[in-house]
């Protein structure tokens, strides 16, 4: 077969040029045009939020009461936090399930009851994929905070200074606080308690749920199509996929939001990332860092989240691009950078606390 004369059926090469070229003029007009196909979701936020990612884990210990406090004072407009379940049926806000980071034990937190959970660490280490320098790659928790030993928690755990929170101690303590919660792994019974919780406490329209588990992703959204979800790993690649080959407007989606990681930080350091990340956050960069692909979400009601930004160039460089949210670890800076900079941001709409 002469590869050279190849030509479909029916096509000669005249045809299929005109072919890939309608197809190219169609995609590129339902692109920027996209609710000539689909009609516009409900979205939560309409307006450019702050997102204090684990409570805003840079001014206050991650994923704890007095991180989501400091961050619902300065004006905060989402909470970001991470779920796991214990022994004991109960849900536990922690990015981690093993504790040795947070609290330097070699548990597992669904190893253990909830009243056996030990405290959290005065001095962490940084998660290690957000780690923000070449020398924190190489810290390790300290072997004289390590210890197998397991202590019980005093029975009122509220006098704890740096306990592990239950999900349940945040919507009791900010009823009216928007969530962003990311169930972290695929369990039916975290799940089904997660739901039961948003429920009883009536917080349908004030959460975003989701998980990089395409399985956890899509329990919760057969479990509960009312509450706001965020895309996964599988669902981010498939996005990207639909955006390389044109057939993204072509495509209808379940998630209200893309929280996606915005890699110009970690590609300036690629010496320290693995061969492999290194193409992957190459072409997150080019298709999905663009203002033209926030455009398009944002047409179709889906709101476009970048983290984890924590420097002015990136708040800067995120904004002009036209993002609904950014996540940081540093809201006090993010909500300084745009009360000192309403010149440059005039589009952002929001009520700005001052402590």
């Amino acid at each position: 077969m002469d590869l050279m004369n190849f030509s479909l059926p029916g096509l000669n090469g005249y045809g299929f040029y005109i072919s890939v070229g309608a197809y190219a003029a169609v995609s590129f007009i339902f692109y920027y045009y996209p609710n000539l196909l689909h009609a516009k979701k409900d979205r939560k936020d309409h307006n450019f939020v702050v997102v204090s990612h684990r409570g805003g884990s840079g001014e206050n210990k991650e994923n704890t009461i007095s991180a989501f406090e400091h961050s619902h004072r300065i004006g905060s407009d989402v909470i970001e936090l991470d779920c796991h379940i214990t022994k004991d049926g109960q849900v536990v806000v922690s990015h981690d399930n093993n504790l040795l980071r947070l609290c330097g034990k070699n548990k597992l937190i669904s190893e253990l009851n909830y009243d056996e959970l030990p405290d959290l660490l005065e001095d962490q280490d940084e998660d290690m994929f957000l780690q923000k320098s070449a020398d924190s790659l190489s810290r390790t928790v300290s072997s004289s905070l390590i210890t197998n030993s397991i202590h019980r928690r005093s029975q009122d755990s509220n006098k704890t200074p740096h306990r592990i929170p239950l999900l349940e101690d945040i919507f009791i303590n900010f009823p009216k606080t928007n969530v962003n919660l990311d169930v972290k792994i695929n369990n039916d019974n975290l799940i089904n308690k997660v739901n039961e919780l948003v429920l009883k406490y009536k917080r349908e329209h004030l959460t975003v749920w989701g998980s990089f588990n395409e399985k956890v992703t899509k329990k919760l959204y057969n479990l509960n199509p009312n509450v706001g979800i965020f895309f996964s790993s599988v669902g981010c690649a498939k996005l990207l996929l639909l955006m390389i080959s044109g057939l993204l407007p072509f495509f209808k989606f379940k998630e209200t939001h893309l929280e996606i990681i915005m890699p110009n930080r970690i590609l300036r350091n690629r010496n320290l990332i693995p061969r492999g990340y290194i193409a992957f956050f190459i072409l997150i960069k080019t298709f999905f860092i663009r203002k033209s692909f926030v455009k398009h979400l944002n047409k179709r009601g889906i709101s476009v989240y970048y983290w984890v930004l924590n420097e002015e160039d990136e708040f800067k460089h995120a904004i002009d691009l036209g993002v609904n949210g950014i996540i940081t670890d540093y809201p006090s800076r993010l909500i300084d950078y745009i009360r000192d900079n309403k010149h440059i941001h005039t589009h952002i709409v929001r009520p700005i606390k001052n402590e």
